[in-house]
């Protein structure tokens, strides 16, 4: 039956499930949507839920603005973006353990 729990499909994606519910009932599918997004974000650690809830708000206002293609373009750009900030994090990180651990670099 396509009108499953959200509880359900909350611990796996299940891609026919939400395309599914999208057809059959779109404001279902926003409610749900929005309640399964709030909850992984709930579930995230408290120093990260800030800043995945900008990141969220800025795909909720992609996703007003666009058509659903355009949109997903948008942000996928926007994705490529956070990963390569994340990418430059992880590299300045990278660079100062790689210092720290260089016996010529006096503490």
């Amino acid at each position: 039956h396509i009108f499953l729990h959200l509880e359900e499909h909350m611990d796996k994606f299940s891609f026919d499930y939400w395309s599914n519910l999208y057809e059959t009932n779109p404001a279902e599918y926003e409610r749900q949507r929005s309640e399964y997004l709030n909850q992984h974000i709930l579930n995230a650690p408290v120093s990260q839920r800030n800043q995945l809830r900008m990141i969220q708000l800025e795909c909720d206002t992609i996703r007003s603005m666009y058509s659903p293609m355009e949109a997903t373009v948008k942000i996928a750009e926007l994705m490529v973006e956070k990963l390569k900030e994340l990418k430059a994090n992880l590299t300045e990180l990278r660079e100062i353990v790689e210092d720290s651990n260089d016996p010529n670099i006096l503490p």
